[in-house]
């Protein structure tokens, strides 16, 4: 059976070097190889970057010697090509760095929302924070009204089960009789999905929808020192448009720092069994 691979896309800032750093150590506990890709505009650039990406294998073998790490440098838009290549080579996860809401050139844009929204791989966004030692102990995943939110469930518990992490669910408050049924029947299920699992969760009732919301996860990601928010892009406009109303927006940028995967819909019956398989 094939490792699983997992693609860190690198610009060779110190945000990137701390994507391939969270990488490293994802891949150390699933027993996966690392895949480095950085996209030119220009065969010109090519020399360089492949001298570069021999300096970034060094930052992956730190963390384990005996990781396989492969580099790729490839023509083109980072826009495409990293979603391509992750599609290609059948890329369990996307590590990606990003500087929070100042300089996003990576991730900000109509064109740039296209590498996350229609990726069929999911995404760790990662801030410019190191992760320690123990992996992602605490992993925070927020429930809501949404059934597509029941689909990060199977990323949360495998790298819960990989980490030996314990899992603390959130749920989003709904005034609205009928959606907070619907939270609370998710709630329920997400219970249930964790505990058939062995996984350790906790429970959390938040107080507000939206926004606030996206405040209260952060809030408990502060108390429980978490080290990953699972995220569902339920936005039909992209995880970055109307900027200051997304939940997903002000959860990516947290001021913690903390690291988010973020899983599109459509993501799960395709690749949740190739990373928790």
């Amino acid at each position: 059976m094939s490792r699983r691979k997992l693609l860190v896309a690198t610009d060779f800032t110190k945000v990137a070097e701390c994507a391939i750093n969270h990488a490293a150590y994802t891949a150390k506990a699933t027993n996966s190889e690392v895949w480095l890709i950085h996209i030119i505009s220009d065969e010109s650039e090519r020399s360089e970057a492949e001298r570069k990406l021999e300096d970034e294998i060094k930052l992956v073998k730190e963390i384990s010697k005996d990781l396989v790490v492969e580099t790729v440098v490839r023509a083109g838009s980072i826009f495409e090509d990293i979603k391509g290549f992750a599609e290609e080579i059948h890329a369990s996860l996307i590590f990606m760095g990003t500087h929070g809401m100042k300089g996003m050139q990576f991730i900000t844009g109509s064109n740039a929302l296209k590498v996350v929204k229609e990726s069929q791989v999911p995404f760790i966004v990662v801030q410019e924070k190191l992760m320690k030692e123990g992996g992602y102990d605490d992993i925070i995943v927020p429930v809501t009204l949404d059934s597509a939110t029941k689909q990060k469930f199977a990323y949360a518990a495998a790298l819960g089960s990989y980490f030996g992490a314990t899992i603390h669910l959130i749920t989003a408050y709904e005034p609205d009789e009928d959606y907070g049924h619907r939270v609370k029947l998710n709630l329920k299920y997400a219970s249930k999905y964790f505990s058939e699992r062995e996984v350790k969760h906790t429970i959390t009732h938040g107080k507000h929808s939206g926004g606030k919301f996206a405040d209260e996860i952060a809030e408990l990601g502060r108390e429980k020192n978490a080290d990953l928010i699972t995220i569902m892009n339920l936005s039909e406009l992209g995880i970055f448009n109307r900027l200051g109303s997304q939940l997903e927006q002000r959860v990516i940028t947290n001021a913690e720092k903390i690291p988010v995967l973020v899983v599109n819909p459509k993501d799960s019956t395709v690749y949740s069994g190739v990373f928790a398989g």
